[in-house]
């Protein structure tokens, strides 16, 4: 269920509609992966549309008496995040900011039928986790209909998905290379 209107800054000019999807947690990883996707909306003129999936008895690890309660809270995590990561950028793109309660995975592959690229950030436990099937970025690689850049703590930036016949069309990247979408 998505909660709350989508609140937008910036502008945009590109002929591409379809948005950049970034999905937050609320970790540092993530936080790289918004930065890098607020760049690579920038570069490619297509609005970044940032999405915070919770639960409301697991967001940011805290139990909160109503899902009203939690919904700000995490409303007032994106919005600190996206405004942390703009100044990064000289020219913004239209930002859509959304939070939803319930299941990350289908939350992002729903958003990702609309989008040119979803944006996850990879675990610190990523090794571990890229064995668990059940895993959000294992899922999303899976059934995404867009293709998916997964932006490690370090390292190169990986487009993958199987949305693409041709992966190796999307050569890894380093945080500061753009990918062609």
């Amino acid at each position: 269920m998505m909660t709350g209107p989508a609140v937008s800054r910036g502008s945009s000019g590109g002929i591409d509609r379809r948005p950049i999807v970034v999905g937050l947690d609320g970790s540092e990883n993530a936080t790289r992966a918004l930065e890098w996707a607020l760049r690579e909306a920038a570069r490619v003129r297509s609005d970044l549309e940032v999405v915070h999936v919770w639960h409301r008895l697991t967001a940011s690890g805290t139990s909160y008496g109503s899902e009203h309660a939690a919904a700000a809270y995490v409303a007032a995590e994106v919005r600190q995040a996206v405004a942390a990561v703009t100044p990064t950028v000289d020219r913004l793109p239209t930002i859509l900011e959304r939070t939803a309660n319930g299941s990350a995975a289908r939350t992002l592959i729903a958003l990702s039928r609309n989008a040119r690229l979803l944006v996850l950030g990879q675990s610190r436990h990523a090794a571990v986790r890229e064995l668990l099937p059940g895993s959000v970025g294992a899922i999303c690689v899976r059934r995404s209909p867009a293709p998916v850049a997964i932006v490690p703590e370090h390292g190169d930036v990986v487009v993958m998905g199987q949305a693409h016949s041709r992966l190796d069309a999307w050569p890894s990247r380093t945080h500061d290379q753009p990918v062609e979408v």
